[in-house]
């Protein structure tokens, strides 16, 4: 898979299809060099037909695939479809550029050779022979058949990982996840709950534990799949260890553990020092006679098999790792680094500080042994102790913010993981994270014309493109003062309409199936700082609404201009599905475009976030809690979507018994024509609704951390 790396042309990361410079500018298109190859025949030595192609001596360019998938190439030539390895014969020095796409449920997963690091889109030009490796893996999808497009091999929230052996490694996180790495792969194990799972612990002997939150819930591996145990508390729990079936403690979010005895009885001890208030934290051990804790009240313990001793300290503990009996190693937000002997602590040589400051500063500490200790600190920095002195290590996964965990079996294998489905590896000298698809900001808008014609608007005011093959992001669409992107419509691939903000001034952004272009807007919508919502019905009629004022604009097919009516309070939410058929709402309130003329439809009991359907009768608004539904004639009375969160913010419809559901945390919800179910995302709730889109195919694209698609 491709290492993320941020570009020199706009930023764009490594994995994503980095555009051409004119992206920079205020009008952006994307070039015909983005989209693809045609496949030709092996050996083809007509590669340009009705024009000339200069190069040098032909070279053979060999293409092996490992996983299922093709492999394409422009000028054609390649054509790896049918077989393991293909081969073709090109002038040297002459651009040659080759298409990987997954196909049965997989997806490309990098190159290796001359295209390492590049997206599933890989320009090289060769000037000899060249072997490249195009491998592909399944996508990793949930249990309710939702698989993950970007980040690859998935963008989970990760917890805590726990290394058996190097092919016997296990990773917990966000909605139930669990990952198990092989060897050679990482997949997705069924977990049975939708809790966000916080603490693994796994020894040799099959013997895994899962600490899993919420109601005290504490899962167990018997080898062949995870099953919840019963312990007979209902305290949140926060960490686990255990060297072997008989042997593990629980850490609870209070001051007592739960440690197993025999015949299933789970005894709770105390072991957070001081004061019953406290939590604990964090758990790390050797063996069932070396294990220690810390808690929220400046203090850790240690447990000898019998007993648990407290030693109180006047700092507040972020980290806690111990490297054989009587000896651990508890780390302070504010990067000083303490070796407990016994009962006492000593100051070791302190972490790096350069780029650690507040609460912002290092989180965590693990380790291998007592001369390989890591904590992390921003920007996927990891610090490393030797035993004697700190060194810093800049690993590739910059995206992560800040590691959650490592575990390691040796010098030089421990593996990490953190946000955004992060998985790295240390090999004892460098740290290596391979991962496609990295975008440099979250999703907040999509929008389609088509499955092979889709658009993702992020917070970092880029725009991502799906051509069918590959995910492409662009350089900033606007920079400057209060720089931002926001809705997003079209009526089809060569008119599409994107709003924006720049230096406190709206921007209309229109596609015409090459170029963007600004669109100039009338007074006073000239003075406004943003524009935010938008519709395109057809070329020739689309509406647009933007910060503070409550008349809509209105595109006549040249230009923008103010409509007549003035519809208070309604620019929360815009949709339509036709030029006779456009919603828009704000408050409890909504209007309803017939084609003639805007008309209210009657006050709804919940303010409106969103309105979505899948045809003219078949229309859905989103509420706090709740969702209504338009029969064409009038909307039903409030539907209660149990355990939304913030209101539902963002709806999809493909048929009058299929619509998802997303509250302002990100949870998703399906309506099945009776009723409404949480489905597993894998993303748990990231804090952020997630944006919606569904093919005329019946594919749906679910956007925001991460993008994971539904029926592929």
């Amino acid at each position: 898979m491709a290492n993320p790396r941020k570009s020199a042309l706009g930023g764009a990361p490594h994995g994503v299809c980095s555009w051409p410079m004119a992206l920079a500018a205020a009008s952006l298109g994307v070039l015909s060099a983005c989209n693809g190859g045609n496949p030709g025949n092996n050996m083809n030595m007509d590669m340009n037909p009705g024009g000339d192609m200069t190069g040098g001596p032909l070279i053979t360019v060999t293409v092996t695939r490992q996983g299922s998938g093709v492999v394409s190439s422009q000028p054609a030539g390649i054509d790896c479809g049918g077989s393991g390895t293909c081969s073709a014969m090109f002038p040297s020095s002459v651009p040659l550029e080759l298409t990987a796409q997954g196909q049965g449920g997989t997806a490309f997963a990098g190159w290796t050779g001359p295209c390492a690091g590049q997206s599933a889109i890989c320009k090289i030009t060769p000037t000899e022979d060249v072997a490249v490796t195009a491998n592909f893996s399944p996508l990793a999808c949930t249990g309710d058949g939702l698989c993950w497009e970007a980040p690859l091999p998935f963008g989970m929230n990760l917890r805590d990982v726990s290394a058996v052996t190097a092919n016997d490694v296990w990773a917990v996180g966000a909605m139930g996840t669990i990952l198990h790495y092989d060897g050679t792969r990482w997949s997705i194990t069924p977990s049975g709950t939708l809790d966000d799972l916080q603490g693994i612990s796994a020894s040799p002997g099959n013997n895994a534990w899962i600490a899993g939150g919420n109601n005290g819930l504490v899962l167990r591996w018997n080898g062949t799949s995870w099953g919840p145990v019963t312990t007979g508390s209902n305290v949140f729990t926060t960490g686990v260890y255990s060297d072997g079936p008989s042997s593990v403690i629980v850490t609870e979010l209070s001051a007592f553990a739960l440690h197993y005895a025999a015949a299933g009885a789970w005894p709770r001890r105390q072991a957070a020092a001081r004061t019953t208030a406290a939590f604990l934290r964090g758990i790390s051990g050797t063996s069932g006679s070396n294990v220690w804790v810390y808690g929220d009240d400046f203090s850790v313990s240690s447990w000898n098999g019998a007993n648990w001793t407290f030693l109180a300290r006047s700092y507040t503990p972020q980290g806690i790792y111990t490297s054989g009996p009587g000896v651990a190693y508890m780390q302070h937000l504010t990067s000083q680094m303490y070796r407990i002997n016994g009962t006492a602590y000593q100051m070791p040589p302190t972490a790096p500080t350069a780029d650690i400051s507040g609460a912002s500063g290092i989180i965590g500490l693990w380790g291998i042994n007592a001369n390989n200790i890591f904590t992390a600190g921003p920007g996927g920095v990891l610090y490393r102790f030797d035993g004697a002195t700190w060194s810093t290590i800049q690993t590739p996964a910059k995206d992560v913010g800040i590691f959650a965990k490592g575990s390691g079996t040796a010098a030089n294998s421990m593996w990490l993981v953190g946000p955004r489905g992060t998985v790295a590896h240390w090999d004892g000298t460098k740290v290596t994270s391979d991962r496609a698809n990295v975008f440099s900001g979250e999703i907040k808008y999509v929008w389609g014309s088509s499955a092979s014609d889709v658009w993702f608007v992020t917070d970092k005011a880029t725009l991502v493109h799906y051509n069918g093959v590959a995910y492409q992001e662009s350089a900033p669409m606007v920079t400057g003062a209060n720089a931002a992107l926001y809705g997003i419509s079209g009526s089809g691939p060569s008119d599409i309409w994107l709003c924006a903000g720049e230096n406190n001034k709206a921007v209309l952004f229109h596609y015409d199936g090459k170029t963007w272009t600004r669109s100039p807007l009338p007074s006073p919508f000239d003075l406004e700082s943003s524009m935010n919502l938008v519709y395109a019905a057809s070329p020739t009629l689309a509406w647009a609404f933007g910060g503070s004022f409550t008349t809509p604009l209105k595109w006549n097919g040249t230009a923008w201009q103010l409509d007549t009516l003035s519809l208070n309070r309604l620019q929360t939410t815009l949709w339509g599905s036709g030029p006779s058929n456009v919603f828009v709402a704000g408050g409890g309130d909504m209007a309803r475009w017939d084609g003639t003329s805007w008309s209210r439809t009657g006050m709804l009991t919940a303010t409106v976030h969103t309105v979505a359907g899948s045809s003219a009768t078949d229309v859905w608004a989103g509420g706090d809690g709740v969702a209504y539904r338009w029969n064409g004639t009038m909307w039903s009375a409030p539907m209660n979507i149990s355990g939304s969160i913030g209101g539902i913010q963002r709806i999809v419809a493909t048929s009058a018994n299929d619509a998802w559901f997303s509250d302002a945390q990100g949870a998703l919800y399906r309506w099945n024509g009776a009723n409404f179910r949480q489905m597993n995302t894998s993303m748990g709730r990231p804090g952020r609704t997630l944006s919606m889109w569904a093919s005329t195919t019946g594919l749906i694209w679910f956007a925001g951390q991460g993008v994971l698609t539904y029926g592929r």
